[in-house]
Formats: structure tokens, C-alpha cells, sequence
């Protein structure tokens, strides 16, 4: 499928597209989700 490629970097992909569909650069939006899921990691 082109264009959808799965990253191994990204730990949260939900957070991730919905912020990128937002207009969020892909960097930022990679940041906040991988330290949103480590967050929740973090929790448990």
C-alpha cells in the first residue's frame, strides 16, 4: 500500500494520524505521541 507505510518509531500511530490530519508536522506529531505512550507505559 503506498503511502502507508508502518514506522517502528511511532509507539502510539492513533495519536499520531490524528494529529497529522490536524496539519500538525509529522516530526511534532511523532513526538507528542511517542511521549504520550510512554506516559501511559509509565502508569501500569
Amino acid at each position: 500500500m503506498p503511502g502507508k507505510r508502518k514506522s517502528s518509531s511511532i509507539k502510539n500511530p492513533k495519536t499520531y494520524e490524528g494529529l497529522k490530519k490536524k496539519g500538525m508536522p509529522k516530526s511534532r506529531a511523532a513526538a507528542i505521541s511517542n511521549a504520550q505512550a510512554k506516559k501511559k507505559k509509565k502508569k501500569k
